[in-house]
This record gives C-alpha cells, sequence and structure tokens, in this order.
C-alpha cells in the first residue's frame, strides 16, 4: 500500500473530532487518510514543526488563539503545508487577516 496522505486536523470541540474521525472511516477515507489532532494553536504548532502534513484543516477560532496565527508561525518557520480553514462564521476581520497571511489568494478576483 502507498503512503498515507498526512492529515493535521485543528480543532477544539471534542464531537467535531469524533464526527470527523467517524466521517473517515465511513467513506473508507481511514485507509488513505493518517490523521492527527490537535486541540490548540500552540499545540499544532508542535506537530506541524515536528511532522510533515500534506493539509492542515482548522477551525479558525480555538481557545489560545486563530488559524491566521498559526498560519503565520508556520510560515516564519518555512511550514508551508495546504490549509482549510473552517468557520460557523466568516467575518471581514477574519478576512483582512487572511489577506494578510495569503495576499494572492484571498484578494484574487472571481472571474
Amino acid at each position: 500500500m502507498s503512503q498515507k496522505f498526512r492529515l493535521l486536523y485543528v480543532e477544539d470541540n471534542e464531537v467535531d473530532q469524533e464526527l470527523f474521525k467517524a466521517s473517515l472511516e465511513m467513506e473508507a477515507l481511514d485507509e488513505l487518510v493518517e490523521l492527527e489532532i490537535a486541540e490548540s494553536i500552540e499545540e499544532a504548532q508542535e506537530q506541524a514543526l515536528s511532522q510533515q502534513f500534506e493539509l492542515i484543516l482548522s477551525d479558525w477560532n480555538l481557545p489560545d488563539g486563530n488559524a491566521m496565527d498559526l498560519a503565520s508561525y508556520l510560515g516564519k518557520n518555512n511550514v508551508i503545508p495546504s490549509y482549510i480553514f473552517l468557520s460557523a462564521l466568516f467575518t471581514s476581520e477574519q478576512k483582512n487577516a487572511s489577506s494578510r497571511v495569503f495576499p494572492s489568494i484571498i484578494n484574487r478576483k472571481r472571474q
């Protein structure tokens, strides 16, 4: 079998963590994905510096910061995975924070 896709899921809500794991299992994606879970920005930073991930799937708001804090910190440490950010509500303030870290993506106009 080929190497598994390495995914870091950053989520402080235990129910959401369990739902995500169950979703992977239901779709038999757990056979293809090696999942690590971090419950805080600090924990995610530690894991991302010590392991390589193809993707970081992160809740926007966490007890010790937000997804942009994580992306900015990792970028300064030359860790540049792909990201997907999740938020129940994406405000203009969050968009502005995102555009500072990912200007070419956030400010791209739809054609």
